[in-house]
């Protein structure tokens, strides 16, 4: 309705004024949007930070965890192994989703799979393996 006034424009109340110039100015929902952002940024951070923290310690346990780079390790010997002779034979890594079809790859034993393999392979070098967990305390809290 505004954009379509012509009278007089010292007749508006003081709200319609104020909309008039706003709507002549260009972006100026993008400028609106972006001047509460500027003012909830801090506030955002403040309650961020924490969380931001907590992710940054926990991919450092992670990098500094040598039972996990072993048992993973085991895993790229295991997938292989499964695969050898064929393009994916010879690998020299894998993508982290693919950890996800571990429990999909299953043995002629009923309940066993990938995973159960390659930690009873883990459990046969050395069992402290299995308590790759415990040296990464700070990764329950940051996946939340």
């Amino acid at each position: 309705m505004l954009r379509g006034f012509d009278g007089d424009r010292q007749r508006l109340g003081n709200a319609e004024k104020f909309l008039m110039h706003l709507i002549q100015l260009p972006s100026y929902r993008l400028r609106v949007e972006s001047m509460l952002l500027k003012e909830e940024f801090a506030t955002n951070m403040n309650f961020l930070e924490p969380s931001i923290d907590n992710l940054k310690l926990a991919a450092q346990e992670i990098k500094d965890c040598h039972s996990l780079h072993e048992i993973l390790y085991m895993v790229l010997v295991a997938g292989n192994f499964l695969n050898a002779g064929g393009y994916a034979g010879n690998a020299a890594g894998f993508k982290m989703m693919s950890l996800l079809k571990l429990t999909d790859i299953r043995a002629n034993k009923p309940g066993m799979n990938l995973i159960h393999y390659v930690a009873m392979q883990a459990e046969k070098k050395d069992p402290s393996l299995l308590k790759f967990s415990e040296e990464l305390p700070s990764l329950e809290e940051a996946t939340k």
